[in-house]
């Protein structure tokens, strides 16, 4: 995987392995991503977005 991959291809790659080595433009192998630090990544992101999205909604709108 290329460091300049998106993380859905990070994703797609870390799905049938426990990590994806990363190379640069030149294809030197400068190191790995673990499948733990993509979830750890997807669930802060995840957490993140649902408490922006909670601190919109007026709290009114939340009970009823």
């Amino acid at each position: 995987m290329y460091v300049n991959a998106t993380m859905e291809d990070l994703i797609d790659k870390a799905l049938n392995q426990n990590f994806v080595p990363v190379v640069d433009d030149r294809g030197i192998f400068i190191g790995i991503v673990r499948r733990q630090a993509i979830i750890r990544y997807c669930y802060e992101k995840a957490r993140t977005e649902q408490q922006a999205h909670e601190q919109r909604i007026p709290e009114y709108a939340a009970v009823h």
